[in-house]
């Protein structure tokens, strides 16, 4: 089964954190920049990944999200929290 573009743009935005943006997604993917922006305006997109982040359990980019108190990680419970520090520490 074939991924939806959204999916391939929400995947390779994994890839490219923290640069979310419609030209990086369009290069790891091969997609035009117009491409990605016909999906998602800018914000929506950098939204999309975080919740993303937090859906596949990406440490890395969760730590980050937690630092700057993004609205995808604020009801997160500490424990939570806590783990996603100490993992992506240990990357």
């Amino acid at each position: 089964m074939n991924k939806s573009s959204k999916d391939r743009i929400l995947d390779a935005g994994l890839k490219v954190w923290p640069d979310v943006s419609f030209s990086s997604i369009a290069r790891e993917i091969g997609m035009t920049r117009q491409g990605v922006a016909c999906h998602f305006s800018l914000e929506d997109l950098r939204n999309a990944v975080a919740q993303r982040a937090v859906k596949t359990k990406n440490s890395k980019i969760i730590s980050h999200l937690l630092l700057s108190d993004h609205s995808a990680v604020r009801k997160m419970p500490q424990a939570e929290r806590l783990k996603h520090f100490l993992n992506s520490a240990a990357i």
